[in-house]
């Protein structure tokens, strides 16, 4: 997933490297701690369990945007290179199911754009 990502992403002006390896080596000169990496994981739990929840209430809207806040902060990991660096890459399925429940929020809000592109890429996920 990060070789598929990071050539989306634009260069950082403070990274000497910008690279894969760059990135790795910039996180681990901060010297991250065990309790960043909880600290990471309990966020992306977080944001998954209040997506469920939302969804469980009906509040298809606000689940949607739960899931697309997972999708922000696993991106925001990516391109500082936390989540990598620390083993916590997201699994394929893990991400084709945020996916599929972000289109079916979609598809129940009347958005059939979002849910057909959501549908797309969780496909190759």
């Amino acid at each position: 997933m990060v070789k598929m990502l990071f050539p989306l992403t634009s260069p950082i002006p403070t990274l000497l490297e910008w690279s894969i390896d760059g990135i790795i080596s910039h996180v681990k000169s901060f010297g991250l701690k065990p309790r960043d990496k909880w600290k990471c994981e309990k966020r992306r739990t977080g944001l998954k369990q209040k997506a469920k929840e939302a969804f469980q209430r009906g509040e298809y809207f606000i689940a949607a945007l739960m899931y697309s806040n997972f999708f922000r902060f696993c991106y925001k990991l990516y391109v500082i290179g936390v989540l990598w660096a620390m083993g916590f890459d997201p699994s394929p399925d893990d991400f084709a199911t945020m996916l599929a429940n972000r289109s079916l929020c979609s598809l129940r809000v009347g958005n059939g754009r979002t849910a057909l592109s959501d549908a797309t890429m969780c496909r190759t996920a």
